[in-house]
């Protein structure tokens, strides 16, 4: 029984990431320039480092395909096997950013916006704005809820900066 319960469990993990590939693979095709960026389970400073001791907490997959064009930056972001029914707070950060700097929502050069997932845990959403000088690059961060009596929520972020030119 518990077997074909992990079955069906790694069944649906794969579906929804060949779901997510194929989707991306139509986007990449159609944009012309654009970057694919995947999504890792690893909690990164605002200059896109790395921390350490931050432990992941979610199960999601996904990414992001980033494009840069006159009017500014896009990034169509899309999540599967996240947790059902949430909205997860999504930021393109761009870079490099001072280390003084934060990347909350009304920084420089941090566009912000929500992502709703649905009852199997997906969602997609658009972020778009300005370029600001000096920006070369841009990633990123998917940021669910924390549970209850927990500081943090499941994370999701950007392996690579995908490249502004």
């Amino acid at each position: 029984m518990q077997s074909s319960k992990r079955r069906v469990g790694a069944v649906a993990v794969l579906v929804a990431a060949a779901t997510i590939a194929a989707s991306f693979t139509g986007a990449a095709a159609s944009s012309g320039g654009s970057t694919f960026v995947p999504f890792s389970s690893l909690f990164r400073t605002c200059s896109h480092d790395q921390t350490h001791w931050v432990s992941a907490t979610g199960y999601g997959s996904g990414g992001a395909e980033i494009g840069v064009g006159p009017g500014g930056v896009t990034a169509d972001v899309r999540l599967a096997t996240a947790q059902p029914n949430t909205r997860y707070t999504v930021r393109l950060i761009e870079v490099p950013r001072p280390s003084e700097r934060t990347c909350t929502a009304g920084d420089p050069g941090v566009i912000v916006g929500d992502l709703f997932t649905d009852a199997s845990g997906s969602g997609t959403t658009r972020l778009a704005g300005p370029v600001v000088d000096g920006a070369t690059g841009v990633w990123v961060s998917v940021d669910g809820p924390p549970k209850p009596g927990r500081v943090i929520g499941d994370f999701y972020t950007s392996e690579i900066v995908a490249p502004l030119n």
